[in-house]
């Protein structure tokens, strides 16, 4: 069962990665294109900073569950270097748990608020999209960074087993 969520989540960081540079591409193609025709051709999108925000977002938060699942989010990681050996394992596990945790109370409300009715008629009024399509987006980020999270603890729990019983 670990191996297959391993599988699952090695296969989503690639996706995660592809989709990151789509858009980056997609947002430098947008910004440049605007800056193109405001400044040369005084026309200028009238949408492009709208996207432009909305693909940030979007790139910032697959970015995140990406660095989770790398192992590469900012942390203070000077408080573990100071730690004993024998407690490192232990309280690494503890952050996991404690990450899993509340993620996955941020998802629980994340997916409570957006079914509700007044977030799925809002309008976003320069690119006429509902806006819930990008709340879904950052709520399905959230549920990716909680099953990075997870395998990331289950992992830890079955290294430390196999370890045991050698």
């Amino acid at each position: 069962m670990l191996k297959i969520l391993i599988f699952l989540d090695n296969f989503i960081a690639k996706l995660e990665r592809k989709i990151i540079i789509l858009l980056i591409l997609a947002m430098i193609f947008i910004l440049f294109a605007q800056v193109i025709l405001r400044y040369f051709f005084s026309n200028p999108i009238f949408w492009a900073e709208d996207v432009a925000v909305q693909l940030l977002a979007a790139i910032t938060c697959i970015g995140v569950s990406y660095l989770i699942y790398k192992n590469e989010m900012v942390k203070v990681d000077f408080l573990l270097l100071l730690l004993p050996q024998s407690m490192l394992s232990f309280t690494q596990k503890a952050i996991y748990l404690i990450g899993f945790i509340t993620l996955s109370i941020i998802c629980w409300y994340a997916d409570d608020w957006i079914i509700r009715p007044e977030n799925q008629v809002a309008i976003s009024p320069t690119t006429g999209f509902l806006k819930w399509y990008n709340y879904l987006f950052m709520i399905t980020c959230f549920h990716l960074m909680t099953l990075h999270l997870f395998v990331k603890m289950l992992s830890t729990i079955e290294s430390a087993n196999q370890i045991e019983e050698d």
